[in-house]
């Protein structure tokens, strides 16, 4: 597991956007942390970085999303988009503290995407058989 800040600058306060230039510079470096660590799945902590760099990269196959999580938002059940970076598939969640987001609502976008990508979810020992 590793996290990487797709903006590598900082922003003056929360609520203000990356300007165009942030963005060009953040693009190569991002292709290079992947190409580097090779990942098998992506996860984007929100919606607006992955719609960004989802123009530089291919679709792929909308997520079956796991329902068995009751928190789940509604928003994720629907076709949830993929993206395919390099060997990676990636997806996105929104940020925790966006009024969407949550740290247990996303749940079954993050269990379906890592089995999607070949991983396997550890449950909680409170959950296994």
């Amino acid at each position: 597991m590793a996290h990487h800040e797709y903006i590598q600058d900082w922003l003056p306060r929360p609520g203000v956007r990356p300007d165009e230039n942030m963005w060009k510079k953040a693009k190569p470096i991002f292709k290079d942390v992947v190409v580097e660590l090779k990942p098998k799945c992506v996860l984007f902590v929100c919606k607006r970085v992955y719609d960004r760099v989802s123009q530089d990269f291919p679709s792929s196959t909308s997520l079956i999303v796991d329902e068995s999580h009751p928190l789940t938002l509604d928003i994720y059940k629907i076709p949830h988009s993929t993206l395919q970076i390099d060997g990676a598939l990636a997806s996105w969640i929104y940020h925790p503290s966006s009024h969407q987001g949550g740290f247990q609502r996303p749940r079954g976008i993050v269990s379906s995407l890592i089995e999607a990508a070949g991983g396997k979810v550890c449950l909680p020992s409170s959950q296994r058989n």
